[in-house]
């Protein structure tokens, strides 16, 4: 019997560890960590607020982890006060190569006074799946 149940389980077991997943960080929900991201990123503060012409402003600070050289991509999408979101060229993937426990600091701003919110997705440039799911705008 516990053979049956370990050969039923086992392959299920193994799929989920398989499987990719978006991670929203408890501490900052507004952070979306892609595959590969999470196991390198260490997110240290994310702060945000408005530009003295009311344009919504953010800056997350953070480190690699890792003990070697990583490429972290991330993408802010922006939201107006419906929660649909607003197009802006900052709302593209960008590329960051960051050396071995180096410090991190991405600061953007929004392009439309229209911006009340935001989320940022981080992940690994060489996963084999590098942007969580959604555009890649």
């Amino acid at each position: 019997m516990k053979k049956l149940i370990l050969t039923t389980l086992l392959p299920l077991f193994l799929l989920t560890g398989c499987q990719t997943q978006q991670v929203k960080s408890p501490d900052y929900p507004q952070l979306t960590f892609g595959q590969g991201a999470k196991s390198f990123v260490a997110i240290e503060s994310v702060t945000d607020g408005y530009t003295p012409g009311q344009l919504l402003q953010v800056s997350i600070q953070a480190f690699n982890t890792a003990s070697s050289n990583k490429t972290l991509r991330y993408k802010f999408t922006w939201f107006d006060e419906n929660g649909f979101a607003i197009n802006s060229l900052t709302s593209r993937w960008e590329a960051l190569e960051i050396g071995p426990k180096e410090p991190i600091s991405i600061q953007r701003i929004a392009t439309s006074p229209k911006a009340v919110a935001y989320k940022v997705f981080l992940s690994d440039a060489h996963a084999s799946s590098p942007q969580p799911q959604g555009n890649n705008r």
